[in-house]
């Protein structure tokens, strides 16, 4: 006897509404009456995964490239059969090995339909993955005026890998449109070489991986900015007073800021926490930089190198600018470094606030010992060093790291 189908439909769908969407259509294989009883389910976090649909469906012996072609179709099903007011967070999310396989043009009118029913469902959370990156494989671009205005509810938005065709019209649309978005997301998102990002309760932006050539940020609450570009854009920050948190990684960051230093001054003054990428080895045989700002309020320095000996030229001024710096974190990009960093010559101040060295990718060069053990001794604060070891390194260089620190500082081995 099969106790658990001869459940009412309402018991079932209750226990259908603690399972994931790809769970919950996993159990349309069992017979004819559960085949469509998992489409009707109210889920608060509705997750469509088209590769987790192909995947059902091919056990209904229905994966030709017909069926598979209906995919689309099918998330609109589930959006329009799904019985709740409200879904807190919607995503959609198209691999690209699946997309370019089996379902061909999207129709960007599937698109709209989508968006309007987050509208009318009051989502919160939107999470769009689309990767629709062919020049051929979206139509019907001109559907999107017909989107809705006023998308109060939404509160944060990720979208990635968008068509070139309606990125910027998307980003646009949202930001106009969504007078509570406080989070946005963006990443491989093509056709975005201009972006101009204006909304008043944004407080967290994330860009990475994009063509963006100029960058223009204005939101008067904005909190965190992270970017990440294989090359050095133009970014122009118009109206943060707000912004605390500013990662820049990718590109050589750290002479974007040189480089604008007086542009952006009062930008370093009041961020609290700092993330920097130096990628290459211009600064061995240069000066230090001697009129690097003092950055009052700034706590945190990340800082991602391709060798050490880079950061006798980089270190000294930003060790030097923040005189209440609480913690220091380098990441090796490389997984080795140059000998010819001397950090006896070039740092000589006391750090009297900073608590806390983070390296990551930790090789157990003699540079890197040395770097830890100097700060060591001349932070007179300095709790613990943190090490994320590479999986080349060898025990003796951990252990030539511990015999190096002074023993009131703490060593942690991740």
């Amino acid at each position: 006897m099969d106790y658990l189908s001869e459940l009412p439909h309402e018991i079932l769908e209750s226990i259908f509404s603690h399972l994931s969407i790809k769970e919950a259509a996993a159990t349309s294989i069992l017979s004819r009456r559960w085949r469509h009883l998992w489409k009707n389910i109210d889920y608060p976090i509705l997750d469509i995964d088209l590769a987790a649909l192909i995947s059902i469906s091919s056990y209904h012996n229905l994966g030709s490239l017909r069926v598979r072609s209906e995919i689309p179709r099918l998330v609109s099903t589930i959006l329009d059969q799904h019985q709740g007011s409200t879904i807190h967070e919607l995503k959609i999310r198209f691999p690209y090995h699946y997309l370019a396989q089996f379902l061909g043009k999207i129709d960007a009118r599937s698109l709209v339909c989508w968006i309007k029913t987050a509208f009318k469902k009051k989502v919160k959370n939107l999470f769009l993955q689309l990767n629709t990156l062919g020049g051929e494989s979206i139509t019907n671009a001109c559907s999107f005026h017909t989107l809705p205005s006023s998308f109060s509810s939404l509160v944060s938005l990720h979208l990635v890998a968008l068509h070139s065709l309606y990125s910027q019209t998307l980003i646009d649309y949202f930001l106009l449109n969504s007078p509570l978005l406080e989070v946005l997301f963006i990443r491989r998102c093509c056709g975005l070489t201009n972006l101009k990002i204006s909304c008043l309760k944004l407080k967290h932006f994330t860009l990475t991986d994009t063509s963006t050539e100029c960058l223009e940020i204005s939101a008067p609450n904005l909190k965190s900015f992270n970017f990440r570009h294989k090359f050095q854009p133009t970014i122009s920050f118009k109206n943060v007073p707000s912004l605390k948190h500013i990662s820049l990684e990718g590109f050589d960051s750290y002479q974007f800021i040189v480089s604008n230093l007086n542009s952006i001054l009062d930008l370093l003054t009041q961020l609290d926490s700092l993330a920097l990428t130096i990628l290459g080895r211009a600064y061995i045989t240069s000066s230090p930089i001697i009129n690097f700002p003092i950055l009052k309020n700034l706590k945190q320095l990340h800082l991602s190198v391709n060798c050490y000996s880079d950061l006798v030229n980089t270190l000294t001024p930003l060790l030097q600018a923040p005189p209440e710096l609480l913690k220091v974190s380098l990441i090796n990009l490389k997984n080795g470094v140059y000998p010819y960093a001397r950090w006896e010559a070039a740092l000589n101040s006391r750090y009297q606030c900073l608590e806390v060295v983070e390296i990551v990718r930790f090789v157990g060069s003699d540079e890197e010992i040395e770097f830890a053990g100097y700060l060591a001794e001349n932070a007179a604060s300095l709790q613990k060093i943190i090490v994320h070891a590479h999986e080349s390194v060898h025990s003796d260089g951990l252990l030539r790291l511990e015999r190096r620190l002074l023993s009131s500082v703490e060593l942690h081995i991740i």
